[in-house]
């Protein structure tokens, strides 16, 4: 007769268990293709998560102008897998506190250090952006509260001053400027022209005539002097900025919309030294074009999306690309070594993974619900009939998630109303 654990596993099975650290784009992308791939090996996945749920960032900006959008971001994990399986695929809420070779440390709320225990490491830890561009709270409650109190600051300020001319000082300017064209909306950017350098000047340039159709102020060549104290928290009242030059700019609500940055703390504890893992200037983990960190020490560990130093343009479409191009990577790693049934770093070396090269790059900004600027993978500018017939509507695209992650029709409801 042959013995089984409790969950039905041969006890000389070696079950392989891979840790996906971040629970948004890329990590869930990665954990659904991981599935699909690994249905038939002995995978065990789990994602540590920071956040009780999925935040959708795609809608965090129109969330500020309608007040029926905020709630909807917020996606429950509890049906992310189709099949948990017999290895136990899950989701665990957890801040990562500490990494080493085979096992992670992480806080919860009821625990300050907590483990588990890893044979392949993804960490797609993402970055930080000021609220509400990305929402850094750990609670659907407290984002949406967020997103609430932002709303009602916008409805009730007359002028109000956006700081960065990237993506999100664009996106956030037209949906401003769409919902309440009677106010006197004011985009500062200290460059000549709107986004980086690494666009067309004809993207640029559309973007501008594109606000300024809308009626906002778009002022170049200006840096704003940002206040010593914390942040420009919403309700703070009607304010005087002064930029560079001793420009005076006066507003009643104030949006910082730069000031990404990438956290990797955490990595102090995997190496004495860190120079090949962390670039000291970024903080991004270094990442060979297979993904794997640089450092030959750790093939057996990955990252993926913003939190590495891979040259190509941080934006969602790479994060899910890189994440399939690991899942590969890691099924292909794991059905070398599985007749083996223990984990032998040495065998990695020889195998051959595959490589991420991003295509050109494809950028759509939206500029309030019906404009928008397009540049293709060829180079070409498109504006908003583009985007009206190809681009979905944000409700689309937020409904589409839900559906991707195979959450209820209906489960927006699953944050009652008291909470």
């Amino acid at each position: 007769m042959s013995v089984m654990s409790a969950a039905g596993i041969p006890p000389s099975t070696k079950v392989y268990n891979i840790l996906i650290v971040g629970g948004s784009k890329a990590g869930v992308t990665l954990a659904m293709e991981l599935e699909r791939l690994t249905a038939h090996l002995p995978v065990r996945i789990t994602i540590l998560e920071k956040r009780e749920a999925y935040f959708h960032t795609v809608g965090a900006l129109r969330a500020v102008v309608q007040k029926n959008v905020a709630r909807k971001l917020w996606i429950p994990y509890d049906n992310l897998f189709k099949n948990n399986g017999r290895y136990g695929h899950t989701v665990i809420q957890g801040v990562l506190t500490r990494v080493f070779p085979f096992h992670v440390e992480y806080a919860t709320i009821e625990a300050p250090v907590n483990f588990l225990p890893f044979d392949y490491l993804v960490l797609a830890t993402g970055s930080t952006y000021p609220d509400p561009a990305k929402m850094n709270s750990f609670t659907a409650a407290q984002g949406i509260e967020i997103s609430l109190l932002y709303y009602q600051s916008i409805r009730e300020a007359a002028r109000v001053l956006l700081i960065g001319g990237g993506p999100v000082g664009v996106e956030l300017a037209g949906e401003i400027a769409t919902e309440y064209p009677e106010k006197r909306v004011i985009l500062v950017h200290n460059q000549s022209k709107l986004f980086l350098d690494d666009y067309k000047d004809s993207f640029r340039d559309r973007a501008r005539e594109e606000l300024e159709a809308l009626g906002v102020q778009v002022i170049l060549n200006e840096k704003v002097i940002l206040p010593e104290e914390k942040g420009l928290e919403p309700g703070y009242g009607t304010r005087i900025l002064r930029t560079a030059s001793g420009r005076a700019i006066e507003s009643d609500l104030q949006f910082c919309c730069t000031g990404i940055s990438v956290d990797t703390h955490f990595m102090q504890s995997l190496a004495d030294n860190l120079v090949q893992i962390v670039d000291p200037n970024t903080n991004h983990l270094r990442v060979r074009l297979t993904l794997q960190l640089r450092d030959p020490r750790f093939p057996h560990i990955f990252a993926i999306g913003d939190v590495n130093d891979h040259p190509c343009f941080k934006l969602a479409v790479h994060a899910a690309a890189q994440a399939r191009v690991t899942a590969r990577n890691l099924k292909h790693l794991i059905e070398h070594d599985v007749s083996h049934q223990r984990r032998d770093l040495a065998r990695m070396a020889p195998l051959r993974l595959e490589e991420y090269r991003d295509k050109a790059n494809l950028m759509t900004v939206s500029i309030g619900r019906h404009r928008g600027v397009t540049q293709s993978r060829f180079g070409l500018v498109f504006g908003n009939w583009y985007s009206r017939i190809f681009k979905p509507t944000k409700a689309t695209v937020v409904d589409t998630r839900w559906k991707d992650l195979h959450a209820a029709k209906d489960a927006a409801n699953w944050l009652s109303e008291d909470n």
